[in-house]
């Protein structure tokens, strides 16, 4: 008689990524055709694309032109730290990169900052994903892997580059991506910190 088993998963330490969709919305394509007219540089990050990253200028998003694409982000980084359980947060800093075919973001963390997000205002066939690393797997010492993947065997999880989405997540967690194939893949990024860590605040 084959045994019955009675039982339930609950996730102890679960890592929400969170994505909304802004795809419908006019200030996209008017968001690209103001980042042509900005000043880039090459960023070390992104081997091969163009940055304002450590342009004088400033946060992009705070540009008053894309005052309700900001008015957008900021709704969804609400929604999102309320599941999270995080108190108020803020805009600091935020930035766009261009990515030529060829090219790949290395993998890094946003120091100094509690939610992180990337607002792709240009993608297409070929773009490439965001990756994110298991934060867990150095922690692994005796597990052997099979090739019935879950959620919690993997190592990384990736969400598609898609024009008009946003994708949100803790900033200490590692991310990067594969290999572009489409030319000109652009993204918003951008940081948020708690409301009342003044060190880093910006009006």
């Amino acid at each position: 008689m084959e045994r019955k088993i009675s039982a339930s998963f609950t996730d102890a330490f679960a890592i929400p990524l969170g994505v909304f969709d802004f795809d419908n919305l006019p200030e996209l394509d008017f968001a690209n055709k103001l980042i042509k007219e900005y000043e880039t540089v090459d960023h070390a990050l992104v081997p091969g694309g163009k940055s304002s990253w450590s342009v004088d200028y400033g946060s992009i998003l705070h540009d008053t032109e894309l005052k309700n694409l900001k008015d957008h982000v900021d709704e969804a980084v609400a929604f999102y730290a309320e599941r999270l359980g995080l108190a108020k947060l803020i805009l600091s800093n935020s930035w766009f990169n261009i990515m030529p075919k060829g090219s790949e973001v290395v993998p890094h963390r946003h120091e100094r900052s509690a939610i992180s997000g990337a607002l792709y205002t240009d993608s297409g066939d070929g773009a490439s994903s965001l990756y994110f690393t298991n934060p867990t797997t150095i922690y692994r010492m005796a597990e052997e892997i099979t090739d019935h993947n879950t959620p919690y065997s993997s190592t990384a999880a990736a969400i598609a580059a898609k024009k008009g989405r946003c994708i949100l997540f803790p900033s200490w967690l590692e991310h990067g991506t594969g290999t572009n194939q489409y030319e000109g893949r652009t993204v918003i990024s951008f940081n948020y910190i708690n409301f009342s860590n003044t060190q880093y605040k910006t009006s």
